[in-house]
C-alpha cells in the first residue's frame, strides 16, 4: 500500500509538473504510525493521511 500511494502522488504531481519524477533521488514512505515510532511524534502529524511520501528531489541544473 504504501508504496502504490506513493507511486500515485508522483503521478499527481507529475501530470501537474511535467519531469518532476526525474527530480526525485530518494523516497521514503512513512505512514502515520511510522513517524510516531520513528520520528517520536505524539499522533504523527495532523494534517496527515493514510501515508505519506517524504520526497528527495534535486533541483535541474539551470533551473
Amino acid at each position: 500500500m504504501r508504496e502504490e500511494f506513493a507511486e500515485r502522488m508522483i503521478d499527481t504531481l507529475q501530470a501537474r509538473a511535467p519531469g518532476f519524477r526525474s527530480t526525485i533521488v530518494r523516497r521514503t514512505v512513512r505512514t502515520p504510525q511510522d513517524m510516531v515510532q520513528e520520528l517520536r511524534w505524539p499522533a504523527a502529524h495532523p494534517m496527515s493521511l493514510a501515508a505519506r511520501a517524504v520526497l528527495t528531489w534535486r533541483r535541474r541544473s539551470g533551473s
